[in-house]
């Protein structure tokens, strides 16, 4: 290239194998233009590396034209590699520069990647012609030049005389000049009538001149505000090209504009004539299809201010009546109320001060009475709420208290006579609760002072009083078993006869011998008992006792701080950090979850469930994802089934709550319940959860405040199904935290 001569505007054709056809029919048009197309069926020669010269390709591109179809937007291969490099490139570009241009070979979806740019449809009439005037802009702005090849037969001065002609055709072509190009490319047609190029040019031009014609006189019109002929030009012009510049967005506000200044002439007609109402719906008409339209008469405003005052006085009339009747009615707050707006809205309307008088003297007669209904009812629904709360002793004081106010109070619903009932069950259940602990701790004392009889005595004791008492450390079992192995014959088989006197002899030896070994035995088996772990085939006896036969570990044996108490608890799950601390079990840095189950867990069925209480508590030191600390109870024995209840706390990015929730994941059933309050951090919650026996009603308490109960779907499946009591359950998805368990109580 000689210096100061300008190359060809360089331009790479994206496109996938299967469009390939079309895609070559368009190289060749471009490189008749006079662009520098490089397609790989063109330009790679043999032996080239391909995956090496396509990148290069792209890179000293000027313009990447990426041609989609339906094929190439959803077809894997390297495609979708060149998309890439070409996407790569257009970041080293200035912004605003034309380098990558989406050209549609057919009606498909742009991918979004591509969307950002403005896309041509080579598949439409003028979408070469917009592909060429985009590439005449990038060339200008790189140097470039794009020069149609010229032709090979005739002179060489004709030649360059038509070359001249076209050149300029297609100058004047690309600025729009279109009389201009329609006289270049006749000029070339006269002397070479089969032309194509020259042909196409012409005849596009010529369309081009015809639609410019109709477009500046729609112009004109609109800037007369001429609405009625810009509609029909631009009518015109939409049938001969559908897409022409802006002709759709002219023809849609032309008309607007008409039917704009329709209504205002008619809003004029209506406020001469005063139909102010008539006028504000006409404007609501306007600003429906354009919400600023000019006033310039100031209709609106004016038509405002006169239906405005002609309401305020019907408003003002609808209210002096209203407050009359509610009079008559003896309903004088309501009267009071509409008569102080009629006043304030204008003072001295009708007889309104007079009646607001009257009104104030009614008022204060019945202001007494109500003040003190008002008390009794508040104190009567304190009691309700005192009830629902089982707080027998407070709710009996409200009622004395309201008794006091109105001695002709009715207690409708029975609250006093309910609240002594019960202060007197609860005082029998207490007494009876002492009594039974009393005798199981006796039994419990017997068993470890090997007095097994009594034991079991004792604890017949407690089954007569009490027949679905727990016995949590095992009374009955471990003295039965005592007393077996106590009554066990033993059987000598001598080896040889003997001597009657040497019979009688070691015989004696014999039984002082197994005296001897039973007591040896017996105190060894029961040290055994209390202070070893036996392996999991042998029944683990518990390792303290309360008085509180319900109380299954408070955590307060100072023996196992720093681990876990194997005689209560087995672990399952991923139980890291997991020990008894300072009278607490605590939770911390688990990588996922963690639950504690009772070592010897007893199954049993759905109504005897009784209750799980623990308290617990999640420290502030929590740290992303969810913690959750709960309390559980789930069934075992339902084919393909799992049912699960659990209450708990949880923890999620900052937000704490108690939850309660009854469900059947394993049956893939949504939940019966799901109920949560608010919480805090660094704060105990005592949880209850238990199952009404005879409704089979399950219910969570957060320190004694019921927040949920439900009586499941499968409450008949759920009543004789076997239950296993999970006490402890810890889950930490994504989560760091602390959390601790303060006591665990298993009731009847």
């Amino acid at each position: 290239m000689a210096i100061g001569e300008k190359r060809a505007l360089k331009v790479f054709l994206c496109h996938a194998s299967g469009d390939k056809p079309q895609v070559w029919v368009l190289y060749k048009r471009l490189v008749v233009e006079g662009v520098d197309a490089w397609l790989d069926k063109e330009k790679l020669l043999p032996g080239q590396d391909w995956r090496v010269e396509i990148p290069r390709a792209v890179r000293e591109s000027d313009v990447v034209v990426v041609c989609l179809s339906n094929k190439s937007i959803t077809q894997e291969g390297y495609i979708q590699k060149e998309i890439l490099f070409a996407l790569d490139a257009a970041k080293e570009k200035p912004e605003g520069a034309i380098f990558l241009i989406p050209a549609r070979l057919e009606d498909c979806i742009v991918p979004d990647r591509l969307s950002r740019w403005q896309w041509v449809d080579l598949f439409e009439e003028d979408g070469f012609i917009k592909l060429l005037r985009s590439l005449k802009l990038r060339a200008d702005k790189v140097g470039a030049i794009i020069t149609p090849s010229s032709y090979e037969y005739g002179d060489d001065e004709t030649e360059r005389r038509l070359d001249q002609y076209y050149t300029e055709g297609l100058a004047a072509f690309y600025t729009e000049d279109w009389s201009k190009a329609c006289q270049r490319f006749q000029l070339i047609l006269a002397e070479r009538p089969g032309d194509k190029n020259a042909i196409e040019k012409f005849e596009e031009a010529e369309r081009q001149r015809d639609l410019s014609k109709l477009y500046r006189q729609a112009m004109d019109a609109c800037q007369t505000e001429d609405w009625q002929t810009a509609i029909k030009t631009l009518d015109e012009l939409l049938k001969k090209s559908s897409n022409y510049k802006d002709s759709a967005e002219l023809f849609k506000n032309a008309r607007k504009q008409k039917q704009l200044g329709e209504l205002y002439a008619e809003a004029k007609k209506l406020h001469a004539a005063k139909k102010w109402h008539a006028v504000l719906k006409v404007f609501e008409q306007i600003f429906a299809i354009e919400q600023n339209h000019p006033d310039p008469d100031e209709l609106l405003p004016s038509a405002q201010k006169e239906a405005a005052e002609i309401k305020r006085l019907s408003d003002l009339n609808d209210l002096y009546s209203q407050s009359v009747r509610e009079m008559a009615l003896g309903k004088w707050y309501e009267a009071r109320s509409l008569l102080e707006q009629v006043h304030k809205a204008q003072t001295g309307f009708l007889e309104t001060e007079s009646l607001l008088r009257k009104v104030e003297d009614e008022i204060l007669k019945i202001e007494k009475i109500n003040e003190r209904n008002n008390q009794v009812n508040t104190l009567y629904e304190q009691a309700h709420g005192l009830i629902r709360s089982k707080n027998w002793r407070n709710a009996l004081d409200k009622v004395e208290e309201i008794q006091k106010l109105d001695s002709q109070f009715e207690d409708r619903d029975g609250i006093a006579e309910k609240a002594k009932t019960e202060l007197e069950r609860e005082g029998q259940e207490v007494q009876k609760q002492n009594q039974l602990a009393a005798i199981y701790a006796d039994a419990v004392r017997l068993l470890k002072e090997g007095k097994y009889q009594e034991a079991l005595d004792k604890w017949n004791e407690v089954k007569t009083i009490d027949a679905k008492y727990p016995d949590r450390q095992q009374v009955q079992r471990m003295a039965k078993k005592k007393l077996t192995e106590a009554t066990k014959p033993v059987q000598i088989k001598p080896r040889f006869v003997i001597q009657k006197l040497l019979w009688i002899g070691i015989m004696s030896v014999v039984v002082i011998a197994v005296v001897i070994t039973g007591i040896m035995l017996s105190g060894k088996a029961r040290q055994n008992m209390l202070s070893t772990t036996p392996d999991a085939a042998t029944p683990i006896p518990i390792a303290t006792s309360y008085s509180d036969p319900t109380m299954y570990d408070d955590f307060n044996v100072a023996t196992y701080d720093g681990k876990v108490n194997p005689g209560l608890w087995s672990k399952r799950d991923n139980c890291g950090s997991v020990s008894q601390q300072n009278g607490s079990m605590v939770f911390k840095d688990l990588n996922d979850g963690c639950d504690l189950i009772v070592t010897q867990p007893r199954m049993v069925r759905g109504e005897d469930l009784g209750a799980l209480e623990a308290k617990l508590m999640i420290d502030d030191d929590h740290q992303g994802g969810a913690v959750t600390q709960e309390i559980d109870f789930f069934t075992y024995d339902l084919p393909g089934d799992l049912w699960w209840s659990y209450c708990g706390i949880l923890a999620d990015h900052g937000d704490v709550s108690v939850f309660f929730r009854l469900e059947n994941p394993g049956g893939k059933k949504p939940a019966d319940l799901q109920k949560s309050i608010p919480a805090k951090y660094n704060q105990w919650y005592v949880l209850r959860m238990e199952v009404d026996p005879q409704t089979m009603t399950f219910s969570c308490q957060v320190d004694g405040i019921t927040i949920g109960s439900v009586i499941p779907k499968d409450a008949e499946t759920l009543r004789n199904a076997q239950f296993e009591r999970l006490t402890e359950g810890v889950r930490y998805p994504g989560a760091s935290a602390t959390s601790y368990v303060d006591y665990i109580r298993i009731l009847p």
